[in-house]
């Protein structure tokens, strides 16, 4: 049950939800302003930069395989943004 879940973890699930629906504000406003062409590829390297956070605060260590996926991504997102 949701009693069950500790302070710390609720604490870090709000903090989540605000950054979630802060990206969103921030992706509609980037929209209004710019190109869709131009805005998608930023967003697309919220992946990345997941992974890294993930890698540098987390202790994760992603396989060869999935550093080469997250690269795919970062190289889509460039080319995307050419024009």
């Amino acid at each position: 049950g949701v009693g069950s879940i500790g302070k710390t973890a609720l604490m870090w699930i709000a903090i989540s939800g605000v950054a979630g629906a802060l990206s969103w504000l921030f992706q509609f406003r980037a929209l209004q302003l710019g190109e869709a062409s131009k805005v998608a590829p930023i967003d697309k390297l919220s992946m990345p930069l997941g992974i890294i956070l993930a890698v540098l605060i987390l202790g994760e260590r992603p396989s060869v395989v999935n550093w080469g996926g997250i690269g795919l991504i970062v190289v889509g997102a460039y080319l995307a943004a050419l024009k």
